[in-house]
């Protein structure tokens, strides 16, 4: 979790959008200048050796970046850092490096020298990005509200980099992060578990111990099972209100670390609301909804609705999770419902099977947009108004590879039949009703 600002125009120290960025990385603050742009940078360090300052700054060509790279030391052999690594493979390669990226971004690189300025994000744009790149303004921010000209700020795509030119500021060309396989050809579970055991435990921070909001759910329990299967230790938190308590004091007892129980108290609403409203960059979140029972036998096919993310109980008890946790990274089960579920009901953009032909529904709307990216904006806007790095095991790219690779009928056997599956293999217990979070 870090926040960053690259800009033409210089900015006011007390901008409030610059000051809400702030808190994303309370470790360090850097600012440079760097071919008539002004670089702004707050680090939140918990990853390499060397701390090291950004923009990183190599001659004619500056990185700048939010998120983490798991793949760092495999670019560059006896890195001390994921800067000094993104250069090297730049170097290497070219601007095709970030296909060869690991891990969860939003990241700008500058070559004065071929004159162009890349803009990415990772596969499924976990972390915030917005730009303008005009003939009158270059404006690159991690939040939207850091915009002091007011200018059209894009809201960058999932699985996209972008190229500009930095003296024309011209579109140059756009191409994807990652390219899937759609071919359904894998027939058992085998290869992906293995590859969500991989994806959680190399998002273990190198120097603390994670915290993993538990419920009595699939997705949190898949990461608590991965967790204690490999003796690594958790700060778990639980909401009980609206789980399976049984499930919860089976996990608890299974579990070499204690389970803390928290309730949101009326008391809390207002405290957190109060906090958020000052330290939170605020946000909408836009809900899309299928063939709900609202009683009385009655039967919406459709239903939609907005939320304010500062006034939400799931918003308010994130928050008290990170204040009373105290830990740097959160590990959380966001995107398992988006990705690799089935919904016959409840989630509209959501598949209500998977297909022999996986074009003909593939991306379906919540595999980079709809809930997906309502989650992802709401959890980093959480996070970042108190300095945590949030990491997310089930949009590792090649976990949802591996979960592309199976067969309908693997896919389609229960809401999400291949997590299911992982907790009953390494019998830990679970609960397969959704139910959803409700504090």
């Amino acid at each position: 979790m870090c926040g960053f600002v690259i800009s033409s125009n210089h900015i006011n120290g007390d901008n409030n959008g610059l000051n809400l960025i702030r808190r994303r990385g309370p470790d360090r603050s850097s600012y440079e200048t760097f071919g008539n742009l002004h670089i702004y940078h707050f680090l939140l360090h918990l990853t390499g050796s060397e701390n090291f300052d950004q923009p990183y700054l190599d001659g004619d060509i500056a990185i700048v970046f939010n998120g983490e790279i798991y793949n760092y030391k495999e670019l560059k052999k006896n890195s001390n850092s994921e800067v000094e690594s993104l250069l090297h493979i730049y170097k290497e390669v070219g601007v095709s490096f970030t296909k060869l990226l690991d891990g969860e971004f939003f990241l700008v690189l500058i070559d004065l020298k071929k004159d162009i300025i890349l803009i990415s994000s990772d596969t499924f744009k976990t972390k915030p990005g917005y730009f303008y790149v005009g003939l009158d303004y270059i404006h690159i921010t991690s939040y939207a509200s850091c915009n002091p000209k007011d200018a059209p700020l894009i809201d960058i795509e999932a699985n996209s980099t972008i190229i500009y030119s930095l003296s024309l500021r011209v579109f140059l060309t756009r191409f994807k992060v990652t390219e899937f396989d759609l071919d359904q050809y894998k027939t058992d579970y085998e290869e992906y578990h293995l590859a969500l055991e991989e994806s959680i435990l190399k998002r273990i921070p190198e120097n603390d111990i994670p915290l993993v909001m538990l419920s009595s759910g699939m997705d949190s329990g898949s990461i608590a099972c991965c967790l204690d299967k490999f003796q690594q230790k958790a700060f778990y938190i639980s909401f009980p209100k609206n789980e399976n308590q049984h499930i919860l004091n089976q996990r608890s007892e299974q579990l070499r670390s204690k389970v803390n129980y928290l309730e949101l108290t009326e008391e809390d609403v207002y405290v957190l609301q109060e906090e958020l409203l000052k330290k939170c960059e605020p946000g909408i979140m836009e809900w899309e909804f299928r063939n709900l029972n609202v009683g009385n036998g009655i039967i919406l096919e459709k239903f939609s609705y907005t939320e304010d993310i500062l006034c939400m109980s799931s918003s308010l008890a994130l928050y008290k999770s990170l204040a009373f946790a105290k830990k740097r990274v959160l590990l959380t089960g966001l995107g398992a419902d988006e990705i690799m579920a089935v919904y016959r009901e409840y989630l509209d953009g959501s598949p209500k099977s998977f297909p022999i032909d996986l074009n003909s529904i593939f991306p379906w709307n919540n595999f980079y947009k709809g809930s997906n990216k309502n989650y992802l904006s709401t959890y980093e806007k959480i996070g970042g108004s108190i300095g945590y790095e949030l990491r997310y095991p089930f949009l590792d790219k090649k976990l949802v590879q591996e979960f592309l690779h199976l067969s309908p009928k693997l896919k389609n056997n229960d809401i999400k039949p291949a997590v299911f599956s992982y907790l009953v293999n390494n019998n830990f217990p679970v609960f397969s009703e959704k139910r959803g979070f409700n504090v």
